[in-house]
């Protein structure tokens, strides 16, 4: 999903038809379209979400039929008509109403999907003007919305079907002062979601900015050691800086909740997961986008790792951080009358052990910003749904006051929680002090959520004519190993209990 990936084959002049404009541009004709329109063009309405064409976000018209752009050379297109979603307001009424059916449905939620079902949407009610939905399903089948659940979208695309062969539609309008309960409202931000203006974090870099590649851990666990850093430099043209753990001022640890951070911005001496950064290399976006990782001089150790919650929780157990002892995070506990009493006391016990699978918040926006200096301000912009959070810890990790940190957040396409703790903000920043002041941008190269399981050994207990006399459960999360939602832990564990429990008995429920 990033645009810092190897593309250095030798570039030619094409001629393209872009929006019923015929253009050209300088490019390599393997490269995808998606970057050609997003980068060269301008039209960032088309969204990257995968690079791999799952996710359906760049969806174009390629000669009116819906197409993937990232799987789409920019080299098979010369002298066909491309049509992203800024083009398509050049096909009213139908586009019109299609807009107007999803601002009145509330289609567009985060809108980073809205762009590539619009565009897809358009290319079926112009082949047919009434489908039945099934037809709308399949339509659509190629974008995914992690959001609304289709529904919505599928009753817009539909509504406008109907409109579409119908009179003219009014423009949705917002009930009239003292009228608005029960009442549809049109969302603030929709109409820069279906029209594909609005700015997400990948949507906007300075020009000039350099670009940051982040180096990460290949193993499970592994101690590393940085060979000659400086000639590594010095044999590269155009890269700035390597950062490392060394070069980060304040103190290097991090988390949405402060007595429960314990990340690093960069691994010291060893790293705890897979793909844990160990290093930064920052330069002018050409040379990191050719550059060859396999040649940075680091050295890996391969260590014994912790694989599962019994490993993590048996007697002697290697300690994950230091200042974790037994390998927990932390211990709740909600209780209410005397449980063990009811167990002993109840004509049936079942119990059992249940594991969930791992949920991953599959948001579809990658996670992505810049950062620049503003006078004596650090100003970040990108992806955060914190950014008060954001400006606490960046202030932290910098050893400098808060009011010397501004965050601008952009619109969030798609969070679910997992945009509440620093991603790229910290790597970001850190460049201002050894690369001149200039303006730094990154993207995370995939948008990983760290999803998680939990084991839930679970004692229930019932007595005639009483559906539950007694509930007892223990939910445990696994090994602290990896960053983010285990933060989250101690709050989730509470509230998992409460929810547990019959309405009744939540008003009485104390936890500690």
């Amino acid at each position: 999903m990033a645009s810092i990936a190897p593309a250095s084959e030798t570039k030619c002049l094409l001629k393209l038809v872009v929006n019923d404009r015929k253009l050209s541009v300088v490019a390599p004709p393997v490269q995808r379209l998606s970057r050609v329109l997003r980068e060269q063009l301008g039209l960032t309405g088309t969204k990257v979400g995968c690079d791999a064409g799952d996710c359906g976000a760049c969806t174009v018209l390629l000669d009116g039929e819906a197409v993937c752009a990232c799987l789409v050379a920019v080299g098979q297109v010369e002298n066909h008509a491309i049509t992203t979603i800024e083009g398509l307001k050049s096909r009213p009424p139908l586009f019109d109403r299609l807009q107007d059916a999803f601002l009145r449905h509330g289609a567009a939620q985060c809108g980073a999907c809205t762009p590539g079902m619009l565009v897809s949407a358009t290319a079926l009610l112009e082949h047919n003007s009434s489908p039945s939905e099934s037809e709308v399903t399949d339509a659509l089948g190629g974008v995914l919305c992690r959001c609304t659940g289709y529904r919505k979208i599928i009753t817009a695309v539909l509504d406008a079907a109907v409109l579409n062969t119908g009179p003219e539609s009014a423009e949705p309008s917002c009930p009239t002062a003292g009228a608005s309960v029960g009442q549809r409202l049109v969302r603030l931000d929709g109409k820069p979601k279906v029209e594909g203006t609005e700015i997400y974090g990948a949507d906007e870099i300075p020009a000039g900015a350099l670009a940051l590649r982040v180096v990460r851990c290949p193993y499970h666990r592994a101690k590393f050691r940085f060979g000659d850093l400086e000639a590594f430099v010095a044999a590269h043209p155009g890269v700035e800086a390597i950062l490392t753990s060394k070069d980060v001022p304040g103190e290097d640890c991090y988390g949405v909740i402060a007595s429960f951070a314990d990340q690093p911005i960069f691994a010291h001496e060893e790293a705890r997961h897979r793909g844990e950064a160990v290093a930064a290399i920052v330069g002018e976006a050409q040379a990191i986008e050719e550059l060859d990782t396999a040649t940075f001089p680091a050295s890996w150790e391969e260590l014994p790792l912790l694989r599962t919650i019994d490993e993590a929780l048996a007697p002697g157990a290697r300690l994950i951080h230091a200042h974790r002892p037994e390998n927990v995070l932390t211990r709740g506990r909600v209780a209410r009358g005397n449980v063990e009493q009811a167990l002993a006391e109840a004509d049936a016990v079942v119990e059992g052990e249940f594991e969930t699978g791992f949920v991953e918040h599959a948001c579809i926006e990658p996670e992505a910003g810049f950062a620049r200096r503003v006078g004596d301000q650090i100003e970040i912009q990108a992806c955060t749904q914190s950014p008060y959070m954001d400006r606490a810890d960046i202030a932290k990790l910098l050893g400098i006051a808060v009011e010397a940190v501004r965050i601008i957040p952009t619109a969030v396409g798609g969070g679910f929680g997992t945009k509440l703790d620093l991603s790229v903000q910290p790597f970001s920043h850190l460049p201002r002090g050894v690369c001149g002041g200039r303006c730094v941008w990154f993207i995370h190269a995939s948008s990983p959520s760290w999803p998680r399981p939990s084991a839930i050994p679970h004692a229930c207990a019932a007595a005639p004519g009483q559906p539950r006399t007694a509930n007892c459960l223990r939910l445990i999360s696994p090994p602290i190993s990896t960053p983010a939602p285990i933060r989250l832990g101690g709050l989730r564990l509470r509230r998992a209990f409460r929810c547990m429990l019959p309405d009744r008995m939540r008003s009485r429920t104390t936890g500690h």
